[in-house]
């Protein structure tokens, strides 16, 4: 014979116990990693810090082919300098200083 009803409910609460437990280990574990990430993050970026490892790669190529290279390098442009730039735009330093920010830096911040 089968399983009765209670053994049946037991069963499935069990497993969904353990399907919980699982659930949250993965949470916990993966929200720690990030967070991990993030801190590594902010405290590498500095003003020697490539380009390349924060922008696109079609945005970091332009400007490397101008002579820019680093973070700091931006940090000493105007916005206007930047836009001097055959192919780059306002946007573009916008998207510049989007990605920089959260870093603590902008176009021009040394001006």
């Amino acid at each position: 014979m089968g399983l009765t009803r209670s053994e049946k409910r037991h069963r499935i609460e069990r497993a969904v116990e353990g399907w919980k437990r699982r659930a949250v280990a993965y949470v916990e574990s993966t929200s720690m990693a990030l967070l991990a990430e993030l801190l590594r993050d902010e405290a590498a970026v500095t003003s020697d810090t490539l380009l390349s490892e924060l922008l696109e790669v079609q945005i970091a190529n332009t400007l490397r082919k101008n002579g820019i290279y680093r973070v700091g390098d931006v940090r000493a442009m105007t916005v206007v300098d930047m836009c001097s730039i055959r192919g780059i735009n306002k946007a573009t330093v916008e998207h510049v200083n989007d990605r920089l920010e959260p870093h603590g830096f902008r176009v021009g911040d040394c001006k």
